[in-house]
């Protein structure tokens, strides 16, 4: 652990489906549990049938639990995420005003309590990170106050990652509202990579804005997830091979092009059986990244990777309502964002391209997923993300597109490159096509920068309001805010008939939590 401030992040997402050290699941004073977490516990559980509700069998809370001295509860059994039960349903009898200073204290407790159990980091991140949802606003009593509890509860958040060594916290909102809310609410900070980077930032935060960016992720981003970069790939499935045993062999394999030792292992093992190999060592994946998180949570209509495993898909399922298209596998929907694999997919282990001769095909089978990456330089910007942008089929086709730009004297560019160090010969040969913006730090510390430059960009990036005609959230408005809202109520209240203008004065009135039925009261969907 570094004598360095830790970091609140906030994505929104599935966080029973996100790779943590720890994980903050809320709980009553009795330990009950909503059903959503059942899948986290690892143990035996009771049901409440009637509530849907569960709770670990044969435990008991500590004492202080209810109201006192707020002791978390660390569940026995659960690691890698170790999971801690933290009371956040309000006493009978407590006012509002009181009752969030108790969650408040609650929770520097709890984060106090978690942070003296020190243990190494998963998937070598340089430091550990803590997952927790917006506790108390479901079946905690909060939810009235949703807007005095997410600033209440971002300001005590904010003040436990800032102590010098602490973890970091992911804050991780299950509805659009909330994230909408708590990206409103959270103070200003800037980019890992200082004044050189701010310009970026604004920039990526302006495309993705305007539904213009397209991320396009390398095997980095999954390494989050604990997922193996190339070398490591081919590393594991050259342990599969006949010649595992001789280091020779091995070490001049590996030594080769990762396309070339693909080839040369290939042979070893056929080609179907290189790919089955390779499903397997990542289909027992299932949480993702911090950095599937963050780039989700965005919302970006379309999106690239050359990895073949599903943990970006797994992290859209929430931000994207189950939307979300994977080409070529399925069919394009113009009202659907969508994922190309432009590599292949473990739900197709036939498609997967690893080897050199695989390579060479894909000019031939794959063209019409080649010119829909074109298309995004064309008519985009692309954010390279853990893409070392150094893939024989990428160079290809953005060589032709930089060509087609010379020609027609077209200075617009292909997109930004995020890398972990400083790349002068790459950015040399791509000055004309791609801006490069390095983070600090050594590896480790350089990824947990992508992590927080990702954050910053989607902060600056999120201008969605549906919590602004919604009752519950009028602790987060401020004043010119709260003047708007009453505006539009009263717009709201006006608008008569079933015409066009009307419906789409009412569509514009629901995106901004407006509910006719009960003055934007109900919850936001």
């Amino acid at each position: 652990m570094t004598d360095t401030p830790g970091h609140l992040f906030v994505t929104h997402g599935d966080l029973t489906k996100m790779c943590a050290d720890d994980v903050v699941v809320p709980c009553d004073e009795e330990l009950w549990i909503t059903g959503a977490f059942e899948g986290m516990l690892h143990c035996e559980v009771d049901h409440d049938e009637n509530r849907g509700w569960v709770k670990p069998r044969g435990s008991t809370p500590p004492p202080g639990f209810a109201r006192h001295d707020r002791s978390p509860f660390l569940l026995e059994g659960t690691d890698s995420p170790r999971v801690w039960l933290f009371n956040s349903a309000i006493p009978t009898g407590m006012l509002d005003g009181e009752a969030l200073t108790w969650l408040q204290s609650g929770l520097s407790a709890l984060f106090s309590t978690i942070q003296k159990f020190g243990h190494h980091p998963i998937h070598g991140r340089q430091r550990r990170l803590i997952t927790i949802p917006l506790v108390g606003v479901g079946a905690g009593g909060f939810t009235q106050i949703r807007g005095e509890t997410i600033r209440g509860i971002l300001g005590t958040l904010s003040r436990c990652a800032a102590r010098q060594g602490h973890s970091d916290i992911a804050l991780v909102t299950w509805r659009r509202s909330d994230y909408a809310a708590v990206q409103k609410s959270r103070p200003a900070f800037y980019p890992p990579t200082g004044s050189a980077g701010e310009e970026h930032v604004e920039r990526l935060a302006r495309l993705t804005r305007s539904g213009q960016l397209v991320v396009f992720m390398g095997a980095g981003v999954s390494r989050s997830a604990g997922l193996p970069d190339w070398k490591e790939l081919l590393e594991r499935l050259a342990a599969k091979t006949s010649w595992a045993g001789n280091k020779e062999m091995r070490e001049s394999v590996l030594a080769l092009p990762p396309e070339d030792a693909a080839q040369v292992l290939s042979q070893s093992l056929t080609s179907e059986g290189l790919q089955e190999l390779i499903v397997e060592m990542l289909r027992h994946r299932t949480r993702f990244g911090l950095s599937h998180s963050l780039l989700a949570s965005m919302r970006l209509p379309e999106a690239v990777t050359t990895n073949y495993d599903d943990l970006y898909e797994i992290a859209c399922e929430r931000p994207h309502d189950g939307q979300l298209r994977v080409l070529p596998r399925q069919g394009l929907d113009s009202h659907r964002s969508w994922l190309l694999k432009l590599h292949g997919d473990i739900a197709k282990p036939d498609t997967i391209i690893l080897t050199r001769s695989q390579y060479f095909a894909f000019d031939t089978d794959s063209a019409p997923l080649a010119s829909v990456v074109q298309a995004g330089m064309v008519t985009r910007q692309m954010l390279f993300v853990g893409y070392s942008v150094s893939d024989l089929n990428f160079i290809r086709l953005a060589y032709q597109v930089r060509a087609l730009f010379k020609k027609f004297q077209l200075d617009d560019g292909i997109g930004t490159v995020i890398t972990l160090a400083e790349k002068p010969a790459d950015q040399a040969l791509w000055e004309d096509s791609l801006n490069y913006v390095a983070v600090p730090g050594n590896t480790s510390e350089a990824a947990r920068n992508v992590e927080i430059l990702l954050d910053c960009i989607a902060h600056r990036a999120c201008d969605e309001a549906p919590y602004l005609l919604d009752k519950r959230y009028e602790g987060v408005l401020d004043e010119d805010e709260r003047l708007l809202s009453g505006v539009l109520k009263k717009l709201a209240a006006s608008v008569k008939g079933d015409g066009p203008s009307a419906r789409a004065v009412h569509r514009l009135l629901r995106e901004l939590g407006h509910r006719p039925l009960d003055d934007g009261s109900h919850p936001v969907p």
